[in-house]
């Protein structure tokens, strides 16, 4: 726990860094081209080929950091990982072929109302972005070991090469050629294989090697485990171009404006949620095969200290929010409308994070008992009732079912994996968990309460009010969530070893 508490700080940082790279890059986007088709194509490329390879990666580092962690892990053991490696990096080379001749024989369907130029660009992104990801899959190997080693700030720092390269083109140029920035984007991805690749110690390298198609149990059972993941991401991945192609279907702007609000809300994900359940995950797995009752317990929390932080988000997002989207977003052709929609999409979608971390650490548990199938009908059960009420909302309320139908969604998902958890004898300390919840919410809404005091008492120009409203906000966390590790410290609730 110790050398967790230690790379937090420093991920975090790191993660700030990627995140300003990230932001800086849609904000210049919309200045330059606005709420328009052009940038709407290139989202849209961006989702269908990332959508592939998020899919191939979650899978990959889910199913190798086990493994990765075992006590008994030889030489053998890494064979058999690269072997299960190759078949991977085949099949998805071989699916992600198939969707791109898919993606240009129904394109008058997809991007119908492109017309013939753009819709030539839309797809030449489409496969320049797709042979770049390819790449990433290594990535992911090489994040998965470092972290199984408890080493999470290397292959964070290499994250800043994809998101710094584009926005350094974007900003010298008077007027961006969205194929230029596609191309930046694609030798990015490649770079920061190479720099992994570089500084990966040769002894524990583990690479996509073909060593053909006679595989042996192990490598089986490594694929049997991967392909129930591989279902319940890429069903979650078709959700979201569900969301995108609704979006593009209520009128031109609406992806720029869905893709801006995930961006803000992709902020809060990025720096805590990812950032904390991938640094506890390699613990996880090691105190639930050691003791799965104790292992269970101090997993809770591990989910309660990531709610507190995200209740938090949410409270400072509700306060903050809107004015910081008016001094992020408007300018150029960006409008004040397109800037309210953004807040209130963000928060839609930031309302239900709590939610989300429970279910995201729930699945954690049950992949790191070597159980990815109730994982992937849950997530199958999840995405099927997210589309209809997509479908069903989107007559009723319009653009705004883009976010309301995957929150309660989420709510829906939560529900039935905390019920199946009960039922499989793995409870977790539910109570403490509302507890949590109450408190860290009742305190929320102290800080909101401050904030505002601040908004309306405050004399300065917009930006300094904001300014001083997130350092209060960021103090104001930090110190209540401080108490909550050292509660936990003096209670011996967590080992801080």
């Amino acid at each position: 726990m110790k050398k967790i508490v230690r790379s937090f700080p420093a991920i975090v940082l790191i993660s700030t860094i990627i995140t300003i790279f990230g932001l800086l890059k849609s904000v210049i986007l919309s200045q330059k081209f606005g709420a328009s088709s052009v940038l709407d194509s290139f989202y849209l490329a961006n989702v269908f080929t990332v959508s592939i390879f998020s899919v191939v990666s979650s899978a990959i580092t889910t199913v190798v950091m086990p493994k990765l962690n075992s006590i008994n892990r030889n030489e053998k053991d890494d064979s058999n990982l690269e072997e299960y490696l190759s078949v991977v990096f085949i099949v998805t080379l071989i699916i992600g072929i198939i969707g791109i001749i898919l993606l240009y024989v129904f394109r008058s369907s997809i991007v119908g109302q492109y017309d013939s130029k753009l819709k030539s660009t839309f797809i030449s992104m489409i496969i320049i972005l797709f042979i770049a990801q390819l790449s990433r899959i290594n990535v992911a190997v090489y994040t998965a070991v470092y972290q199984s080693k408890e080493n999470y700030i290397i292959p964070r720092l290499t994250d800043i090469i994809p998101a710094l390269i584009p926005v350094v083109y974007i900003m010298t140029v008077a007027q961006p050629n969205i194929m230029y920035v596609t191309l930046l984007t694609a030798i990015s991805y490649f770079l920061q294989f190479v720099a992994l690749r570089r500084i990966q110690d040769n002894n524990s390298l583990l690479r996509v090697r073909f060593k053909g198609f006679l595989l042996n149990e192990q490598v089986k059972t490594l694929l049997r485990n991967t392909v129930p993941i591989l279902i319940s991401s890429t069903i979650f991945q078709i959700q979201i171009l569900f969301s995108n192609y609704f979006a593009n279907n209520f009128g031109n702007g609406y992806v720029t404006i869905f893709t801006n609000a995930n961006q803000v809300i992709g902020i809060f994900q990025a720096l805590f949620i990812v950032n904390i359940v991938n640094l506890f995950y390699p613990t996880m797995i090691r105190k639930i095969n050691k003791n799965l009752i104790k292992g269970l317990s101090e997993s809770t929390y591990f989910i309660g200290i990531t709610m507190a932080f995200v209740i938090l988000i949410f409270w400072g997002y509700a306060s903050v929010g809107s004015n910081l989207i008016d001094i992020v977003f408007i300018h150029g052709k960006f409008t004040k409308e397109n800037a309210h929609v953004v807040y209130t999409f963000g928060l839609v979608l930031c309302v239900v994070l709590p939610i989300d971390v429970i279910r995201d650490f729930i699945y954690r548990v049950y992949y790191a008992v070597g159980n990815t199938k109730k994982p992937m009908i849950n997530s199958v059960l999840t995405v099927i009732f997210n589309i209809i009420m997509l479908m069903v909302l989107s007559k009723i309320i319009g653009p705004m079912s883009i976010v309301l139908a995957p929150a309660i969604g989420t709510i829906f998902s939560t529900s039935i994996i905390l019920i199946r958890l009960y039922k499989d004898n793995m409870s977790l300390r539910n109570s403490m968990l509302v507890m949590i919840f109450i408190i860290f919410n009742l305190l929320g809404l102290c800080m909101y309460g401050v904030l505002y005091l601040v908004k309306v008492t405050v004399v300065f120009n917009g930006m300094v009010t904001v300014a001083l409203q997130v350092v209060i906000g960021i103090a104001f966390s930090v110190t209540v969530l401080l108490l909550l590790l050292y509660f936990l410290k003096e209670k011996e609730l967590i080992e801080f070893k």
